[in-house]
């Protein structure tokens, strides 16, 4: 008799280990359900923009003229090149906000000055490299419409490079003319733009990288 009922013991102990192992495994289950639903929105508002429908995997070219070409990552970003007797200005709209270019010359030298016009209405950021030296443009979106520029060197211009804010009388100093904003919206800039400063070209560089962000990127 109590081999029978150790044995009905342990079948009794055995289904009720069972049936609290399903149920810790079916709350599990609806712990993680729960923190998934609850992390979704965040997931939705933290994600990254999805590209346009006709995005490119690589960077092209979106316009040549003048001895020198720009090519852009996004495809919606439109270049116009034109040219005033010594001035070579690249006119770029932009309507995410955000990109980069590579700026490539495919006459001997550089044209003798170039100025970069972005179609954007404030300037967080606005850089132009070389391959050695960096240069950073940004204007407030204060009535003043204050301009720093900053310059970074070394090879490869890592991350860890020394930044070093300029002074105006810097050869890399150049001013940003800010285009006056419409009438529905006077205190947006209509472009934002930009000399490059002579000494960026002082090696004849075969290409030179840009890269900007609109303070009111979409």
């Amino acid at each position: 008799m109590l081999p029978i009922c150790r044995q009905v013991g342990v079948a009794i102990i055995g289904h009720k280990t069972r049936r609290v192992l399903v149920q810790n495994s079916i709350l599990k289950w609806l712990w993680l359900a729960a923190l998934a639903v609850m992390l979704l929105p965040i997931w939705v508002v933290m994600r990254p923009p999805p590209p346009p429908a006709n995005a490119q995997a690589k960077v092209a070219v979106r316009a040549t003229a003048h001895g020198i070409s720009l090519a852009t990552w996004r495809p919606d970003t439109a270049v116009v090149i034109t040219r005033a007797q010594q001035t070579v200005l690249v006119t770029i709209t932009c309507p995410f906000g955000i990109d980069q270019g590579v700026l490539r010359r495919s006459a001997e030298t550089w044209p003798e000055k170039v100025r970069i016009r972005l179609r954007l209405s404030g300037l967080e950021s606005f850089k132009a490299a070389n391959g050695t030296t960096e240069i950073r443009w940004s204007v407030s979106n204060s009535k003043d419409r204050r301009t720093s520029v900053s310059l970074r060197t070394g090879p490869g211009i890592s991350s860890g490079a020394r930044t070093r804010i300029l002074a105006p009388d810097s050869p890399y100093w150049t001013t940003v003319l800010v285009g006056a904003g419409t009438q529905q919206n006077p205190s947006s800039a209509s472009y934002m733009e930009v000399s490059l400063p002579p000494k960026l070209f002082a090696n004849n560089p075969r290409e030179i990288r840009l890269h900007w962000v609109d303070f009111y990127r979409r």
